[in-house]
């Protein structure tokens, strides 16, 4: 039997899930085969209706878990607690994993120890896996972190399980946005390092989270708004100041939510649906337009200085 080294070490990858979701096979079959050997699977069963039904899709070599509904966070901590690894990362029922993805993620680990988080960028597919838009990220610092200029998102990172711990784990309190939550929480415990080359696959279908984009958009102003206050006690005005874009950014991304999701109303004949939806953007982000128009503004007199010193 190969004993693991500190050169290979294990990898414990989570995922939480209340369903047998029609794309989990091929989600654990990603996982299942990665190149790397040092890899351990663990499914935390959120209270789903058909446990059996589950379990038949998992098999033998993943490791099951099963508690009352609690949401993904409680689960996600659950599954740290169960997990033998050094190093824990995090996937869901309907994503896709190239087969290099944890050795590349293990390579930025060894190679560079003081690191506690490891990410890479994601490919966003559809429900019938055809690749609709690429987001291949960069290596950013602290305050890429906070103005979220970089997105490390809980599928697209391995972090040190003693630093998911030292920063005090998922918040269980927080439903959706909690891994911006940890993630801002964890640029505190060590240095992060971009994965260049993978990238994780995000499905984007009818069921997902993302849809959800009301509760989406004001959980993240909530984080943002606490670790503002976290930040402000700790005299750092720099990350204040950083987390203020942030918000920003949050705004202009409920502003298209919205206005996408009034769009898809009013082509599907639902006047009523699109009117809600504007109503809703106008009581949440009432100065998206503005913050967007002045987006487009300073990105484009960016790149007019960046074409006037080519020349």
């Amino acid at each position: 039997m190969h004993r693991v080294r500190p050169l290979d070490p294990l990898v414990s990858l989570v995922m939480v899930t209340n369903r047998r979701s029609r794309f989990m096979q091929e989600s654990l079959s990603s996982m299942k085969n990665q190149s790397y050997p040092h890899v351990e699977l663990i499914v935390v069963d959120d209270g789903s209706p058909e446990p059996g039904a589950l379990q038949d899709v998992l098999g033998q070599d993943v490791r099951y878990l099963r508690q009352p509904p609690s949401g993904v966070s409680v689960g996600r901590n659950r599954g740290v607690a169960l997990a033998r690894g050094e190093l824990v990362g995090f996937f869901d029922d309907d994503d896709r994993y190239p087969s290099d993805w944890v050795s590349s993620h293990v390579v930025r680990h060894v190679q560079e120890p003081e690191t506690v988080l490891t990410y890479t960028g994601m490919r966003l597919i559809d429900e019938h896996g055809e690749i609709m838009a690429i987001d291949p990220q960069r290596q950013g610092d602290i305050h890429d972190t906070y103005r979220r200029t970089v997105g490390i998102l809980a599928g697209s990172m391995i972090v040190k399980r003693e630093a998911f711990w030292a920063a005090g784990g998922f918040n269980p309190l927080i439903r959706f946005a909690e891994d911006l939550d940890l993630v801002l929480r964890l640029a505190h415990v060590g240095a992060f390092r971009y994965v260049d080359g993978v990238l994780r696959d995000y499905r984007t279908h009818e069921d997902n989270v993302t849809r959800r984009h009301h509760d989406l958009a004001g959980s993240i102003r909530t984080v943002i708004e606490f670790h503002s206050h976290l930040m402000e006690i700790a005299g750092r005005l720099d990350l204040v100041e950083d987390l203020r874009v942030s918000n920003e950014a949050n705004d202009r991304y409920a502003g298209w939510r919205a206005l996408r999701a009034s769009r898809d109303h009013l082509r599907s004949g639902r006047p009523g649906g699109a009117a809600s939806e504007l109503a809703w953007l106008a009581a949440f982000a009432p100065k998206a337009p503005i913050t967007a128009i002045r987006k487009r503004i300073r990105t484009a007199r960016a790149r007019q200085v960046d074409e006037t010193a080519r020349k």
